[in-house]
């Protein structure tokens, strides 16, 4: 599956929290947060992303909640995986 991806990023001990994590993952692949989305199921996904100005789509099927999804600000939902390839679609081709 490695293939697929251009790069893997988590937390380090100087980069914990998630914003911190998105903002070494957009310098390291020159990324630009306008193109740039994170996928998650809780809510330090979606105030990560907010925090460094990438668009967030939260799962339903993970940890979080719709509620506190929707709570802490996210910009997308999805119900299935198939449902995350047609907002991809829809947002970036």
């Amino acid at each position: 599956i490695s293939e697929q991806f251009d790069d893997i990023f988590g937390s380090l001990p100087d980069s914990f929290h998630k914003s911190d994590v998105l903002r070494r993952a957009l310098r390291t692949l020159d990324a630009n947060p306008e193109e740039t989305i994170i996928i998650g199921d809780t809510k330090f996904d979606i105030i990560g992303g907010k925090e460094v100005g990438i668009l967030t789509l939260g799962v339903l099927w993970g940890f979080g909640s719709q509620k506190e999804l929707l709570e802490n600000g996210a910009d997308l939902l999805a119900n299935s995986p198939n449902h995350i390839l047609k907002i991809l679609k829809e947002h970036f081709s």
